[in-house]
């Protein structure tokens, strides 16, 4: 079981699933729920979804996955841009304590 969207402030997750889903579905949910526009909550990039977008790529460890895991999600996500047709310029993979 995992605790999904878990922050380094001991913030709750989401929701908690099991069994653990693959890097691709958990890319896709992050960054479905990211990337929308439709959402006035969360929408804070007004992405435009006509191949111009552009982002850089911050895949944030938190100290919870071992580097070739945190590689492997990192991979995905950038995939996922690509696919969606969001440039990703710059791509950060790494563990970050604010």
């Amino acid at each position: 079981m995992t605790n999904h969207t878990h922050a380094q402030h001991n913030e709750p997750g989401i929701r908690k699933v099991s069994p653990v889903p693959s890097a691709a579905k958990l890319v896709d949910e992050f960054l479905s729920t990211i990337t929308s526009t439709t959402d006035s909550e969360r929408s804070y990039l007004p992405f435009k979804n006509d191949g111009q977008d552009e982002v850089i790529l911050l895949v944030n460890n938190l100290g919870g996955l071992p580097e070739i895991e945190l590689s492997v999600v990192a991979k995905e996500a950038a995939e996922w841009l690509k696919r969606k047709r969001i440039t990703v310029r710059r791509c950060a993979a790494l563990s970050i304590w604010l």
